[in-house]
C-alpha cells in the first residue's frame, strides 16, 4: 500500500537504529485492531463503533493501493482469521440458477489458499494473479480479474451467496432470492463498503489446462530503434481481439530506460485452450 495512506510515517523498528533522529507517529493508522474470529466479535465492534462515532475501517491482507483498510484513530477490524474453506460437490443456488460445485470461503482466505484446495479437490477456482490477496475482500467487491476470467468471467461472476455484518449489526444472508439489493451491490461495489463481509460461496469449476510464458525485453537488447519498437508494439496490439478469441489472458507492460536508453517492455500470458502443463 502506498505509504501515503498512512500518513508517511515510519515504521517503529526505524526510530530506534542508532544515529537515527526521526521520530515516528501513529499517522493514517488506526487506534485499535481487533482480531476477530467469529461473527458476534464484529458485531460488537460494528456496535460499538457506531455508537460512540468512532471511525470502523476493515482490513484483511492490507492489499489496498487506495488505502481504504486504513484511517487515522480508527477501530480495525481485522478478518484475516476467518480462512474456513468448506467443500460442497452438489450445491444448488438459492434461485435455482446453479447447480453444481461450490466453495464457501471465510473472509480471511487468501488466494492461494483458494488454489490449494481446488487443486487438491479437483476444480479450478477464479482467482488473482497475486496468491496473497484475501478472495472475499476487495478482490470479489472489486471485480476480480483472473488468468481463467476470458473463460469463466469475472471473479464477482461467481459469487453465489454473501454473509456479512451490515453497519446496523445485524448478520445477514445476501443471495438471489433474499437482501438483493446488497447481493447486487457487494459484487463489485467495492470492499467495506456495503458492511462487514464474513463469507461468500462461489462457483468452481472442471479442472482446466493452460498453458502461460513471460517475456521481457528492451530496445537495447532487441538492437533497434525506438521508431521500429512501436511499429511492433502496434501490430502486437492489433492482434489482441484475436488473442481475445482464443481466450487468452495476459498483462503487458512498458516503462522508459533509465538515462533515456531505450524502452523497457515486459508481457505475461496465459492462454487457456486447454494445452499445456501449468495448472489453476
Amino acid at each position: 500500500m502506498s505509504p501515503i495512506f498512512v500518513g508517511q510515517t515510519c515504521m517503529p523498528q526505524d526510530a530506534v537504529v542508532p544515529g537515527n533522529n526521526s521520530s515516528c507517529t501513529l499517522g493514517g493508522f488506526p487506534s485499535y485492531s481487533l482480531n476477530v474470529t467469529t461473527v458476534a466479535q464484529i458485531q460488537l465492534a460494528v456496535n460499538f463503533a457506531r455508537n460512540q462515532h468512532i471511525r470502523l475501517v476493515i482490513r484483511n491482507t492490507g492489499h489496498d493501493f487506495l488505502g481504504k483498510n486504513t484511517g487515522e484513530g480508527a477501530l480495525s477490524i481485522w478478518t484475516h482469521h476467518l480462512n474456513d474453506i468448506k467443500v460442497t460437490h452438489h450445491y444448488e443456488s438459492a434461485g435455482g440458477r446453479y447447480s453444481g460445485p461450490a466453495f464457501k470461503l471465510g473472509a480471511g482466505v487468501m488466494v492461494y489458499e483458494l488454489y490449494d484446495a481446488a487443486e487438491r479437490e479437483g476444480y479450478t477456482a477464479v482467482g488473482g494473479e497475486c496468491r496473497t490477496v484475501g478472495v472475499t475482500g476487495g478482490y470479489l467487491a472489486g471485480g476480480g480479474h483472473s488468468p481463467v476470467t476470458s473463460i469463466y468471467g469475472l471473479g464477482s461472476d461467481q459469487v453465489l451467496s454473501v454473509e456479512m455484518v451490515t453497519p446496523d449489526g445485524r448478520f445477514i444472508t445476501a443471495d438471489e432470492t433474499q437482501n438483493t439489493d446488497l447481493f447486487w451491490a457487494v459484487r463489485g461495489g467495492g470492499a467495506a463498503t456495503w458492511g462487514v463481509v464474513t463469507s461468500m460461496t462461489v462457483k468452481v469449476h472442471p479442472k482446466t489446462l493452460v498453458s502461460g510464458m513471460e517475456w521481457d525485453t528492451t530496445t537495447v537488447a532487441m538492437n533497434i530503434t525506438d521508431d521500429v519498437f512501436w511499429k511492433a508494439v502496434e501490430a502486437y496490439w492489433t492482434r489482441y481481439p484475436d488473442f481475445s478469441a482464443a481466450k487468452a489472458y495476459g498483462y503487458c507492460r512498458m516503462s522508459p530506460l533509465p538515462g533515456g536508453l531505450g524502452i523497457r517492455l515486459a508481457r505475461q500470458a496465459v492462454h487457456g485452450a486447454g494445452h499445456g502443463s501449468r495448472r489453476l
